[in-house]
């Protein structure tokens, strides 16, 4: 528990009786800071107190209101402590009080032995939170950890089973489930990843303005196949023109995992539909199914993380419980909000999203309707990635597709064969040793200009440098075949 956190500020009606709460602190071990006002207690919250004492006197209406707002910006894990001394046959109760959180009342005039014993009270509490918030951090760590290393094995098992259809055919059913389990493991590294970003308040969006109806409508087509193979319906209805300013790659997560839940929940002869409606400014999804539905009473918790609605004791379609918590707080990122309503057990669901919409851009329409023209076959393209099985397979399929591919195993080594080279693009790992890939990125950049295309690859997840200074494209792995090939193109024609 840092220091600071150790103190108790305290706010007393007058100066004297402040003065003398802080010296009953100071001889029982504890550092007091007498505050002169509201603004000078804010600003002690702020910097960090274990408790606050005040006296109810100073608590009108107002006060108590502008006190509650200061309180409110602590960070979600905090609750502070707030003693509040108080006349009780005339003072506010508790209940009034209970704006301010973590109250507890101390009859005036405080007794001192009463006053230590509830200010280390409070302090133990606050400490407590303390401990409980490092742990929760290094769980959060030990979860970004654990999904960047499972990148790297995910990434080559991807781009060799993308491989092996152009070899067994896509017919093979066995090269099917290869594919479709290695698309659930990423899922479950993705959500591993995010739902670290969420509990730290990392999570962040990338803006940029695109058409979201036309975004579902592309997502929801690439379940069509999955629902097919369950046995299910699926209907994708009216995707009306809606233009948002949100982050592509974050909504398309949105949906995905809206889809994914309506599979997992229902069963082999039921339906699910999807559509679309704008109006007042907003634009509405909704993702409907007749499958099992939610009781009653998890209605309100099932955006809260690790729930999970139970279906069966196999568990065969996994997740963790964290899709819904990841749903919630993207669309709450975008200015929107989501709701789920359901009947009841066997009854169906339905997920309600909305977004506020962004103005048309008339420009913007004209040129998605420009289509991206080939880009030339037998480009040279350094690759540039330290583990052995995945530089070995994207060497494979940049050579399939008619490039004349280098290889380097590290940062320094890639940097040369760029220098020697001249590539006409650079496929990057981020996580490199003797040099990381940014540092890479800026030297290429610095020597050799822009004309040199870099496409980052890493196991981190979104990297907000990358996207902003550098490199022309990031991708994330596993890095499919023809997202790999797709992208390539992009940034040569």
């Amino acid at each position: 528990m840092p220091d600071s956190s150790e103190r108790i500020a305290v706010w007393a009606s007058g100066e004297s009786d402040a003065g003398i709460a802080v010296r009953s602190l100071a001889e029982a071990g504890i550092e007091g800071i007498a505050c002169v006002g509201l603004a000078d207690l804010a600003v002690r919250i702020h910097e960090g107190v274990g408790a606050v004492v005040i006296s109810e006197s100073l608590l009108d209406g107002e006060t108590l209101s502008k006190l509650a707002e200061v309180i409110a910006t602590q960070p979600v894990w905090s609750d502070l402590p707030v003693l509040v001394s108080s006349h009780r046959r005339r003072g506010r109760s508790v209940a009034e009080l209970s704006v301010l959180g973590n109250v507890a009342l101390l009859d005036a005039p405080l007794r001192l032995r009463s006053f230590l014993q509830a200010s280390r009270s409070a302090l133990r509490a606050r400490r407590r939170q303390y401990e409980l918030r490092q742990a929760i951090l290094r769980r959060d760590e030990f979860l970004a950890m654990l999904a960047h290393e499972l990148r790297n094995p995910m990434s080559a098992i991807a781009l060799a089973g993308e491989h092996l259809r152009g070899e067994v055919g896509s017919d093979s059913r066995a090269l099917a489930i290869l594919r479709r389990q290695t698309r659930q493991l990423t899922r479950i590294v993705d959500d591993l990843l995010d739902v670290a970003r969420v509990a730290s308040g990392k999570m962040t969006i990338l803006r940029s303005r695109f058409d979201l109806g036309r975004g579902v409508g592309l997502w929801a087509e690439s379940f069509e196949e999955r629902f097919r193979d369950a046995g299910i319906g699926f209907e994708i209805r009216a995707l009306p023109v809606a233009w948002v300013d949100g982050d592509e790659a974050r909504l398309e997560q949105v949906v995905g995992n809206l889809l994914s839940n309506a599979l997992k929940y229902t069963p082999r002869g039921g339906s699910v539909r999807v559509e679309m409606v704008s109006r007042d400014g907003w634009t509405q999804l909704t993702v409907a199914d007749d499958g099992t539905g939610i009781a009653p009473e998890m209605l309100k918790s099932i955006f809260d993380q690790f729930v999970q609605v139970d279906r069966t004791l196999d568990r065969a379609d996994g997740g963790m419980g964290v899709g819904l918590t990841l749903v919630r707080r993207l669309v709450e990122l975008h200015g929107g909000s989501i709701q789920v309503h359901s009947e009841g057990l066997e009854r169906g669901s339905r997920f309600e999203m909305i977004i506020p919409l962004a103005p048309d851009p008339v420009a913007a329409a004209e040129a998605a309707a420009v289509a991206v023209p080939d880009a030339p076959a037998g480009r040279t393209v350094v690759v540039v990635e330290d583990e052995a099985d995945i530089r070995a397979m994207m060497v494979m399929i940049l050579e399939e597709a008619g490039h004349r591919v280098v290889e380097a195993e590290d940062g320094a080594a890639g940097l040369e064969a760029v220098r020697r080279e001249r590539p006409a693009a650079v496929l990057l790992d981020i996580g490199l040793p003797r040099l990381d890939g940014h540092e890479v990125a800026r030297l290429i950049r610095e020597e050799l200009g822009p004309s040199i295309r870099l496409l980052a690859i890493t196991g981190h997840g979104k990297d907000n440098r990358s996207r902003a200074s550098n490199f022309d494209r990031y991708l994330t792995k596993p890095v499919g075949r023809e997202r790999l090939l797709q992208e390539l193109q992009s940034v040569l024609s």
